[in-house]
């Protein structure tokens, strides 16, 4: 090759379709051709002043594959030598690392931008961080399964639940910070929740969903996600809330000018009795709508932005006791909440602590689903020990035709087992203490 080339890696980010740009913050990474860039920055640009070069980019496949079209910026400084261009390309363009080393001749290594939240995310080991199908700038963090195995909960794997940042590291959309069932560790017991607590609170009914995130692009366009973003469960978190907005006269455009002006996220819990049964059986699917959540890194609930939106929706919404007033009052109320038939409840404090309380016959339901799911669903054979697991599962068994025990799930094409029969058998038969003893 008779031309000079100097090939550089370089950080980008997206610049619209196909686009790219060179940017400090950047995450995908571009191979480009920084002597022919330098080359054709400095000529006199009239109008455009970028050079559109091949760049190679890592695709999710693990194969590299070619973006036509990579912004590469003009000098901004006609003087600049051409090993100062490449190392300025390398840097991503930085400003701040072009007036550091314009100022410095000496070897001395510039000083590295500030972490983003988004680097911090990336670089923790408990939490994992992808980009969001069908977005050019997003990326959903959530904690790893090592994380919650080991308890390996910081700063950043305890925000790291349907957490989603640009590349800049702003919150673009959030969920609920991770937070804790009764009794689930030390910190969670009887007791400490009851120190720890700052009254009134409120106690709010546990619906037995999955999490749905509403957010709002710059367009007022809509984002129907789950914890990991666009998934197979985003069509049914869209048709519940969407069913939600028609029969009240509310269109989207109008819902997402609303959340992009509070910068908010909405969060639902998503009950879909066709195609998502989990342990507790409703009448009907819907969207019931729990919070607002304010688009910023410290978790936070806008009540004032959860009242625009009641006015405006009038989503349905669970159950709720305000104005508890002491620690005799709650432990009460958690007593209530373990008898009772439902999935549980979520305490909230006045100075924002937070805490789950699942009821004895959800747990008692939920622990037996394993078991269930490998004979039903893999065929493993019926364990025939003594413990009262066993002895509930084969009782399941005896009662229920297996035929009953399982359901085809439409949305995802899959069977699963139908809990919310095992958990109606268990309540018939006080949580299965009966047929245990």
């Amino acid at each position: 090759i008779d031309t000079p080339m100097q090939w550089v890696r370089v950080p980008v980010e997206p610049a619209g379709r196909h686009m790219w740009r060179p940017s400090e913050h950047g995450h995908a990474t571009a191979l480009v051709d920084a002597m022919g860039a330098y080359r054709m920055a400095c000529k006199p640009l009239s109008v455009e002043p970028f050079r559109m070069v091949k760049a190679f980019l890592p695709s999710q496949h693990g194969r590299n594959h070619t973006a036509d079209m990579l912004r590469v910026p003009a000098l901004n400084n006609p003087l600049m030598p051409s090993d100062v261009y490449c190392a300025w390309l390398r840097h991503g363009a930085s400003p701040a690392w072009l007036d550091w080393r314009m100022s410095n001749t000496d070897d001395v290594p510039c000083p590295e931008p500030e972490p983003t939240l988004l680097d911090r995310m990336r670089d923790n080991p408990n939490v994992r961080v992808i980009q969001v199908r069908g977005e050019d700038d997003l990326w959903a963090c959530n904690f790893t399964r090592d994380a919650f195995r080991n308890h390996a909960w910081d700063e950043y794997s305890s925000k790291a639940r349907g957490l989603f940042l640009n590349s800049q590291g702003d919150v673009v959309m959030r969920g609920f910070d991770k937070f804790f069932n009764l009794d689930e560790n030390p910190e969670t017991s009887l007791e400490n929740v009851l120190d720890h607590m700052e009254y009134p609170v409120c106690i709010e009914t546990k619906m037995n969903g999955f999490l749905g995130l509403v957010g709002a692009r710059d367009d007022n366009t809509l984002r129907y996600y789950s914890k990991s973003g666009q998934t197979d469960y985003s069509p049914l978190i869209r048709d519940h809330v969407t069913a939600l907005l028609d029969e009240r006269g509310v269109s989207e455009t109008e819902l997402g000018c609303m959340l992009n002006r509070l910068r908010v996220t909405l969060t639902f819990e998503i009950i879909d009795m066709e195609s998502d049964r989990h342990i507790i059986r409703y009448p009907g699917s819907t969207a019931m709508f729990l919070h607002a959540i304010k688009n910023q890194r410290d978790f936070a609930i806008d009540r004032e932005a959860e009242s625009e939106v009641h006015r405006l929706c009038r989503f349905p919404q669970p159950g709720r006791i305000i104005g508890i007033p002491d620690r005799d009052g709650l432990r009460r109320q958690i007593t209530l909440a373990q008898k009772d038939t439902g999935e549980g409840v979520v305490i909230y404090g006045a100075n924002g602590y937070m805490v789950k309380v699942k009821s004895d016959l959800y747990r008692q339901s939920k622990s037996l689903r394993p078991l269930l799911e490998n004979i039903l669903l893999r065929g493993k054979p019926v364990p025939q020990d003594d413990s009262e697991r066993s002895r509930l599962v084969r009782a399941v068994l005896d009662e229920i035709p297996r035929e009953q025990l399982v359901y085809h799930q439409s949305a995802f094409d899959r069977d699963a087992v139908d809990m919310t029969r095992v958990t109606q058998w268990l309540a018939d038969h006080g949580n299965g203490q009966e047929t245990a003893s």
